[in-house]
């Protein structure tokens, strides 16, 4: 199958999986009430059609092994509680940022990206999505949020640094200054890119 068609109709449907397929781009499934989406292993290389406007009820979502490049369009998905992204072509860690005000986002699937061989990984996404219990096959302790809390510096409530300056995700010139102050003949590593 190389396009999503025929299912418009299918208002009752709840569960669609079109796994390993060749479906290219996301379109046909508009106002349906489905809550799980398996598109994995199809030659999807951007997200489209997947929001609260085209599926309203969608909580978990398989877009595993595509040429996807960024989370950005799953930002306005506000149900999804199960998100899984292996193996695609994601870069950059920070794309989890998209994910970060999905409050019912509760397991993330990541592994296979190449950003997932970045050092701290986990530690890195459990910092960003504080929401998550379980990161690829992996449940997440308490203790693993404290140590992935510990890699930035202290936030307020609304997300900024204690002493006033910078953001959550935009806080790197701070922790230089930290890092410099009391390691002063290292070389400091960003481990937030």
């Amino acid at each position: 199958i190389s396009k999503i068609d025929g299912v418009g109709t299918l208002l009752n449907l709840k569960v669609l999986d079109l796994s390993y397929n060749k479906i290219k781009t996301i379109d046909g499934l508009s106002g349906l009430n489905i809550q799980e989406l398996n598109l994995r292993g199809n030659c999807i290389e951007k997200i489209t059609n997947l929001g609260s406007n085209y599926l309203p009820k969608l909580s978990v979502l398989d877009i595993a092994e595509n040429k996807i490049k960024s989370l950005k369009p799953l930002e306005a998905c506000e149900k999804l509680s199960s998100l899984d992204v292996r193996d695609n072509q994601l870069e950059f860690l920070r794309q989890v940022e998209f994910l970060a005000d999905l409050q019912f986002l509760e397991v993330l699937m990541f592994l296979g990206n190449p950003a997932s061989k970045k050092p701290f990984y986990r530690r890195r996404i459990i910092y960003r999505l504080a929401s998550l219990s379980k990161l690829d096959f992996t449940k997440i302790s308490s203790e693993e949020k404290v140590r992935a809390f510990n890699l930035y510096p202290t936030l307020n409530e609304d997300g900024t640094v204690s002493n006033g300056e910078g953001n959550r995700f935009n806080d790197l010139q701070k922790r230089m200054d930290v890092f410099c102050k009391y390691i002063p003949h290292q070389e400091y590593i960003d481990f937030s890119a």
